[in-house]
């Protein structure tokens, strides 16, 4: 018997992506990409950034995660082990080496395991506070008190973060990124253009 996860057509899940189902699906394919990878060491997953889904003659899921090069030589066997699991005694080797990995995830109706296809990779930028820094020095932001500068920073991750999303899915030419206004909300922003 197949089980499948309950999805809604054409979705993403951003509260559920530590969901079983999901972390099977990104085990599956870390070992894929490790399997296929020349290096030595083994790729660990760090973080699910999305979950999309689609219905077709099956699910078809699309997964973006951030992996990290670990400690852990691939002669290490971990495949029967839980997602997190075999990698609780591998550790990240360097925080700035980690890849954002997109994957297509296919379910077929009638057929198990599914197929796993690397899509792409790219460098992974987590936002942190050093970039934020560095672009309240470019664009001459000072803020009345610490609340104000905590409360912009929180508006400046969630900005960075959809701009990283619209340009992992950008088809045509656009660059999403750092602006004047990275730390304003939308509201603050509809505002100011008025």
């Amino acid at each position: 018997m197949v089980v499948f996860p309950t999805v809604k057509a054409n979705s993403e899940y951003a509260d559920d992506l530590e969901a079983e189902e999901y972390q099977e699906m990104v085990r599956r394919a870390v070992i894929e990409f490790n399997q296929d990878s020349n290096d030595t060491y083994r790729w660990i997953p760090m973080k699910v950034l999305s979950v999309h889904s689609m219905f077709n003659i099956g699910i078809r899921f699309i997964i973006k995660v951030a992996m990290a090069p670990s400690n852990c030589t691939k002669t290490i066997h971990t495949e029967n082990l839980p997602l997190f699991k075999p990698y609780e005694k591998c550790e990240p080797i360097n925080t700035l080496d980690w890849k954002a990995c997109t994957f297509e995830v296919f379910q077929f109706n009638w057929k198990v395991p599914e197929k796993v296809t690397l899509i792409t990779c790219s460098n992974y930028n987590q936002p942190s506070q050093a970039s934020s820094k560095n672009w309240y020095c470019v664009f001459k932001r000072v803020y009345s008190s610490m609340k104000e500068q905590i409360q912009r920073f929180k508006t400046y991750k969630q900005n960075m973060r959809l701009a990283g999303k619209l340009q992992f899915e950008e088809r045509g030419s656009a660059i999403y990124g750092e602006t004047q206004f990275s730390d304003l909300t939308s509201e603050e922003f509809r505002k100011r253009k008025k």
